[in-house]
């Protein structure tokens, strides 16, 4: 698929203050996550009107950081009704290309509205335009884009290959992908709350003589 590489109507201010619609744009919270490549989308309408390209360039901001939300006005021109498609692709420039896109919603400019959200939780691969209906959420038989479904099918069966590292025992994932992966700081933080109520649980419940006692260990509330 070419994608373009250009500018597009970018984020300048004669487009914030004409903008009908913005698009919010929610990077993942995943190790290695965030991209300094420049990042491109569009939207379409269900008539088959769409956006110019957009660039997702806010200036003087670092967009698309790991856990971020960045914020981008939409040109009204050409018209554009209630968005049922977004198109997102991206390039391989930058120190960090790598980027994962968790969701992106539209919301009405005026009102404050969320009018359209594309759930994605994926990983953006380079020169290669991604696209999303409204949700992410059809049947098999019911999506427009089945090449894009069955090519990401075929890529997690590749990432998710098993093996078996002692016989009798369960097969594991050869390698953990880095999507399956949970943010270490959220580990982190996880495991100290587990020692922390650990402790409180020590401190303030006495030795168990029966199963009665078990109730000292829980909160009322």
């Amino acid at each position: 698929v070419q994608v373009s590489q250009t500018p597009g109507m970018g984020n300048a201010i004669s487009t914030r203050l004409n903008a009908v619609y913005i698009l919010k744009v929610r990077t993942g919270d995943r190790q290695r996550a965030g991209t300094d490549a420049n990042v491109y989308a569009r939207l379409l309408d269900s008539n088959g009107n769409t956006t110019k390209d957009i660039h997702l360039d806010n200036f003087l901001q670092n967009d698309h950081e790991r856990g971020k939300e960045g914020r981008y006005y939409i040109d009204p021109e050409p018209p554009l009704g209630t968005p049922t498609v977004f198109e997102v692709w991206r390039d391989r420039s930058g120190i960090s290309d790598d980027w994962f896109l968790e969701v992106a919603s539209v919301v009405h400019r005026e009102t404050g509205e969320t009018v359209m959200v594309f759930p994605v939780n994926r990983w953006i691969s380079a020169e290669k335009k991604h696209v999303f209906q409204a949700y992410d959420c059809l049947l098999p038989q019911s999506d427009a884009f089945g090449n894009q479904r069955a090519d990401e099918l075929a890529r997690r069966r590749r990432m998710m290959e098993y093996t078996q590292n002692l016989d009798g025992c369960p097969v594991q994932v050869r390698s953990l992908p880095e999507e399956e992966k949970v943010a270490s700081d959220t580990k982190d933080i996880s495991s100290l709350k587990t020692k922390i109520e650990t402790r409180l649980i020590r401190a303030t419940s006495t030795a168990w003589a029966s199963l009665a006692d078990l109730s000292n260990i829980y909160k009322k509330g």
